[in-house]
């Protein structure tokens, strides 16, 4: 019984410390993101006032939702690798206890 309870918590302590790596990626992914579009932003206000051509304004744009759309594939890459490393982690306990107990 302790044995399992060992490994219960040891299975939380991973999970707890995965999920604040995730967060921590989707912070760091998040402040990318808006700096990113700031720097565009500042970009698109410095052309609008040299010459207001709106090929470049459209091009701009293309480029902003298509960083965009990379960053969120990444972050579904990345959670779902980490949920797959915690059913493998799960996986091996359950298996482990099983071998245990019979």
């Amino acid at each position: 019984h302790i044995i399992i309870i060992i490994i219960i918590i040891i299975i939380i302590i991973i999970i707890i410390i995965i999920i604040i790596i995730i967060i921590i990626i989707i912070i760091i992914i998040i402040i990318i993101i808006i700096i990113i579009i700031i720097i565009i932003i500042i970009i698109i206000i410095i052309i609008i006032q040299n010459t207001s051509s709106l090929i470049i304004i459209i091009i701009i744009i293309i480029i902003i939702i298509i960083i965009i759309i990379i960053i969120i594939i990444i972050i579904i890459i990345i959670i779902k690798i980490i949920i797959l490393m915690i059913i493998r982690v799960r996986v091996r306990h359950s298996v482990s206890e099983w071998r245990r107990v019979s």
